[in-house]
C-alpha cells in the first residue's frame, strides 16, 4: 500500500474501492496469486480530469 494511503483507515479505502467499482470508474483484477490490480475505467480518467481542474492551484493571486 502506498505511504500516502497508509494515513487513511482500511474500512475508508475499502469503502472507497467498492463505490468507485460500483459506479464503473475503476475495475477491481484478482489474480491467482491473491494480488488485487485496480485499473481506472474511460470513465474514472475522465472524473480524475474534472476533479484535477476544479481543485488546481491557482498560480496568480495578484
Amino acid at each position: 500500500m502506498p505511504t500516502l494511503l497508509g494515513k487513511f483507515p482500511h474500512k475508508y479505502i475499502q469503502i472507497t474501492i467498492e463505490k468507485l467499482q460500483n459506479t464503473g470508474f475503476i475495475w477491481v483484477v484478482y489474480n491467482k496469486s491473491g494480488e488485487v490490480a485496480l485499473y481506472i475505467t474511460p470513465a474514472g480518467k475522465r472524473l480524475a480530469a474534472r476533479i484535477g481542474k476544479v481543485h488546481r492551484p491557482i498560480d496568480n493571486l495578484e
